[in-house]
């Protein structure tokens, strides 16, 4: 993955870190509150793959609030319909991954141009 350099913040602001994004080739995360990243491995805690993030992958999430189980809106990358990319396949991937959002107690935002888009409130609602 690709992380920002935050060596120059200072430990007060690693602490209480707002708008903290984790961009990678397979995907995106925004937490949408401030969250404490001081001496926190991100690689154990955030696992990518294609059409896939993993947010506590080897270990149940804590309460909602605490570490990373905050508001954060989530973006995969390059997902797209397995037989062709007209508008038709395009709207039905795009009905699909609503349902599928919904389904697991996530709030739907958009599927544009591959990117799916959804935001968690809490990790732990998941169906």
């Amino acid at each position: 993955g690709r992380f920002v350099d935050l060596t120059g913040l200072s430990n007060k602001n690693l602490e209480n870190l707002s708008d903290f994004i984790i961009d990678h080739e397979y995907g995106r995360i925004l937490w949408k509150e401030p969250v404490n990243v001081k001496g926190k491995n991100m690689d154990d805690i955030v696992r990518f793959a294609k059409e896939m993030v993993d947010v506590y992958p080897d270990q149940q999430a804590p309460a909602r609030g605490e570490g990373f189980n905050r508001r954060m809106e989530i973006t995969i990358k390059n997902v797209w319909p397995k037989k062709g990319r007209d508008e038709a396949r395009l709207a039905k991937k795009a009905e699909r991954l609503k349902d599928f959002t919904e389904k697991r107690g996530f709030k739907f935002i958009e599927y544009k141009n591959g990117a799916y888009t959804f935001e968690v409130d809490d990790l732990r609602n998941s169906h």
